[in-house]
């Protein structure tokens, strides 16, 4: 394998994976500061991907229970938002220096043990600023943690900067419980889940609020659709040797060139889902790309980070993508 910048199209025959469930990628926000409702969390049916404010009363502490019961365990990053709202402790500010800026991001992710990656609490001010979310990114890839974008701007940047450095992302499809009525969230998650089976997947982002935690714990308990299932974030972004020895071995296809997708504006844009799959980096797809793919090979184009392979996956009803990070 050369250092040249390759997109190579290679069919799933050759990997010989069967089609499975759709994958639903739940969030839950902002926990940390109440620890009845952490309690309540986690009594959720694994895996959940549990998000935690820095430095608040209970975070460490659900935290630790939460990896131990099977969750994923994330860093809900305090970043700087357009209204002005207070952040709380550990939040990151386009005016701090790169210094400042990287010591608080590294003392936020020594407060929450067992963290596999981060999301951005609010964030709708810092995540278009592309410099700091390169800072932001470039910490994730050292720590070798993934992120997840909580769109709260169309014009993040974070997927971007997410790409550049070589850092596994995936972005919100939807939010769970902008409205708490029963009717609504049962609305909302019903179209996560029917994101996830047109696509393969959704992700989910939810809060600790009483109202979304009774919906959850009921909704969860009843018996497994086939068509959708819970799924990790880091094992729907894990990096295996064997994967990636397995990918090595593979012919290659056509290559082409074209823009990467831009940023969508979360789960308004009915026809975007953001990333199938990652076996190194996540796949941004797209999904008017995917909806008139036939089953042929076709040519894909480079992206922000060029040395990104795509994989596409067709499946029982619409074609599938993986990018793999290719190694010079």
């Amino acid at each position: 394998m050369t250092a040249q910048r390759l997109c190579l199209t290679l069919w799933l025959c050759c990997w010989g994976f069967p089609a499975s469930a759709a994958d639903l990628l739940l969030v839950i926000d902002d926990i940390g500061n109440n620890r009845a409702l952490g309690e309540q969390l986690l009594t959720l049916p694994a895996p959940v991907n549990m998000a935690f404010l820095p430095h608040t009363p209970y975070a460490a502490r659900l935290a630790a229970k939460a990896a131990a019961q099977g969750h994923t365990v994330l860093l809900h990053a305090p970043m700087a938002n357009k209204s002005g709202a207070k952040l709380g402790p550990g939040g990151l500010y386009p005016e701090m220096s790169k210094d400042e800026f990287d010591a608080t991001l590294n003392a936020d992710l020594d407060a929450i043990p067992a963290v596999s990656g981060l999301n951005n609490h609010m964030g709708s001010l810092l995540t278009q600023d592309c410099e700091r979310m390169g800072w932001v990114m470039a910490i994730a890839r050292q720590r070798q943690l993934f992120f997840i974008d909580s769109r709260t701007t169309t014009a993040t940047c974070a997927r971007q900067a997410a790409l550049q450095a070589g850092v596994p992302v995936l972005g919100r499809d939807v939010f769970l419980d902008n409205d708490r009525s029963a009717e609504a969230l049962a609305r909302q998650f019903d179209k996560a889940v029917a994101i996830a089976s047109k696509y393969g997947k959704a992700v989910l982002i939810g809060h600790p609020y009483p109202e979304t935690i009774t919906f959850l714990q009921q909704r969860l308990s009843q018996p497994a659709a086939s068509t959708w299932q819970l799924v990790a974030l880091n094992d729907r972004l894990a990096v295996t040797a064997a994967a990636k020895h397995r990918l090595a071995s593979l012919t290659t296809g056509n290559m082409s060139h074209r823009k990467g997708d831009g940023e969508g504006n979360g789960e308004n844009n009915k026809d975007r889902s953001d990333n199938n799959t990652a076996v190194v980096h996540t796949a941004d797809a797209d999904p008017q790309f995917l909806k008139h793919q036939t089953g042929r090979p076709e040519s894909l184009s480079s992206t922000a980070d060029q040395s990104i392979g795509i994989l596409r996956l067709p499946t029982s009803n619409t074609s599938r993508l993986l990018r793999i990070h290719l190694q010079p």
